[in-house]
């Protein structure tokens, strides 16, 4: 496989993922607002947890709670994706996530880290685009 098209899992980090949604689920609100300057819910490589920003983002932002509790979050989930439940099962990993033992000041550098990989893969896919137009290019274009 050429490096052209190597697929971008090596820019993502599940630890960092895991750690940043189980503060947000331990601190709510609280942290919510200093980390999403930092970090959106596309940053989140895996699927389920851009689900789980997605949703406790919505339970800040939309319902005011300042507190996120588990029950709250499956239940907006199931509210957006019933299926995603099951597939990812969500029960037991937001359960783990809350049981996470991760301390507020240490967040910021795992946001930081999470952030700044969204940023390289939005770049090498952006430079893959690049490439694949640059390859097309003929010579008879017309110059305007």
């Amino acid at each position: 496989m050429s490096t052209n098209t190597r697929p971008l899992n090596h820019l993502a980090d599940a630890v960092s993922e895991r750690l940043v949604l189980s503060a947000l689920i331990k601190y709510g609100a609280d942290i919510y607002f200093d980390l999403s300057t930092i970090v959106k819910g596309a940053d989140f490589h895996l699927p389920e947890n851009q689900l789980l920003y997605t949703c406790i983002e919505r339970l800040i932002t939309v319902d005011g709670l300042a507190n996120i509790d588990i029950t709250s979050l499956l239940a907006t989930v199931a509210s957006i994706d019933k299926a995603a439940v099951n597939k990812f099962n969500l029960t037991e990993y937001v359960y783990n996530l809350g049981q996470e033992d991760i301390r507020k000041e240490n967040v910021l550098p795992w946001a930081k880290r999470l952030a700044k990989l969204a940023l390289t893969r939005d770049l090498k896919l952006k430079l893959r685009e690049i490439d694949t137009e640059l390859n097309s290019v003929t010579g008879d274009e017309r110059v305007l």
